[in-house]
């Protein structure tokens, strides 16, 4: 089945399909199979990945499916707030210099996911970071063994 709707797409590209299997029969004995699950999908190919209780272990899936090897990438820091004025679109350009030197060469341009370095306790992925407007996965700096986190994709596209 092809998850692509009206907007086929010339490429792979992850997302996700969620489903809500929680019912409403409270202070009753109940069978009803009951929680959100999650799938990775594929908006170009016929590709699924497995059920998943876990938002951003199907993001991790479809994203490896679109862009397998995006788990070795280097962190980077985070994209600095996007703006109109000289100043900001010139820190978002030395950005983006910055990751095309040490990424894969068009791997911004293809909608590619990001590996940034989170120091917040956030553990939500970032679907279309509007400072990158890239995918954002972060990976959270603590002393424990790093997280990363994904979401869904776009191009990003630098303007003077």
């Amino acid at each position: 089945m092809r998850f692509g709707g009206d907007q086929p797409s010339d490429t792979c590209r992850p997302t996700i399909l969620n489903a809500d299997l929680r019912c409403n029969h409270y202070n009753e004995n109940c069978f009803c199979v009951g929680d959100l699950v999650y799938r990775g999908v594929c908006l170009h190919c016929d590709w699924e990945g497995p059920v998943r209780g876990d938002e951003t272990e199907a993001a991790e899936d479809a994203h490896h499916h679109a862009w397998p090897g995006w788990r070795d990438l280097q962190l980077v820091p985070r994209p600095p707030e996007s703006g109109t004025n000289a100043k900001q679109k010139q820190a978002m350009t030395r950005w983006a210099e910055y990751v095309n030197d040490i990424y894969p060469t068009g791997w911004l341009e293809s909608g590619g996911p990001i590996r940034t370095s989170c120091l917040r306790c956030g553990t939500r992925n970032i679907p279309n970071d509007t400072r990158s407007a890239a995918t954002t996965c972060a990976a959270r700096s603590a002393s424990s063994r790093p997280r990363q986190f994904v979401s869904g994709s776009g191009p990003i596209t630098l303007r003077a």
